[in-house]
């Protein structure tokens, strides 16, 4: 959502540091919260399964973005995606299990 109100190169390069920043955070809790609940015999085909989904999510995400670039702008693209990642972290916030690790 801060990429919609970014008006000069200097902001979009602070938001683009904080989300490089944050993203490692992520990756490292997923995987640990991963480790913590898979078995030890099936561990590395879900790590891998885990990856595949992720790598493929991102391309995904470019081809998605790059659609709704060219049909609804880029203000509104931003907006979709801010909506979609509340919407998601809204879910894991609520999400019980995943708060009794």
């Amino acid at each position: 959502m801060l990429y919609a109100f970014a008006s000069n190169d200097l902001s979009l390069a602070f938001i683009t540091a904080a989300l490089f920043a944050i993203v490692p955070i992520f990756e490292i809790t997923n995987a640990t919260y991963t480790v913590s609940v898979v078995p030890d015999a099936i561990r590395g085909r879900i790590l891998s399964l885990t990856r595949l989904v992720m790598l493929g999510a991102n391309s995904l995400g470019v081809f998605v973005t790059g659609i709704l670039l060219h049909f609804v702008g880029s203000t509104n693209t931003i907006i979709i995606f801010s909506c979609l990642l509340l919407v998601l972290a809204l879910m894991v916030i609520f999400y019980k299990p995943l708060r009794q690790i």
